[in-house]
């Protein structure tokens, strides 16, 4: 398989929106419920001995999976990229969907200690 080198954050279009980091507080499913009292409370990592994944990786991560993607181009969109991160949307959106899974954890045996993303391979 050939294709373009590792992504980077240089890849990443640069937008006027602003960064999400952990402590977002707009999300609907952490406001007004009882989570604190839930093992998998806000502030918790999924795997406390290690690190956290950083916010830059996860959405290189992000990209990644859709540069492996052949998606139908949409006629109202302004790119391709945009195309893919509206199909990125929807499959996140029906993830979410989905009914909890309170024994999902990351996978990996190995962690980057620079960016926090684990990996199964060396």
């Amino acid at each position: 398989l050939r294709g373009p080198g590792p992504e980077t954050l240089d890849s990443l279009p640069r937008g006027s929106s602003s960064s999400r980091g952990e402590d977002d507080k707009s999300s609907a499913s952490d406001s007004g419920s009882s989570r604190s009292s839930q093992p998998w409370a806000k502030g918790l990592l999924m795997q406390p001995e290690r690190a956290i994944t950083e916010d830059h990786a996860r959405k290189i991560c992000l990209i990644v999976a859709m540069r492996r993607w052949n998606v139908q181009l949409r006629s109202k969109m302004c790119c391709p990229y945009h195309t893919a991160v509206v199909e990125a949307t929807r499959a996140l959106e029906d993830i979410k969907a989905r009914p909890c899974d309170p024994n999902y954890i990351p996978k990996g045996c190995l962690q980057c200690s620079g960016c926090g993303v684990l990996s199964s391979y060396p």
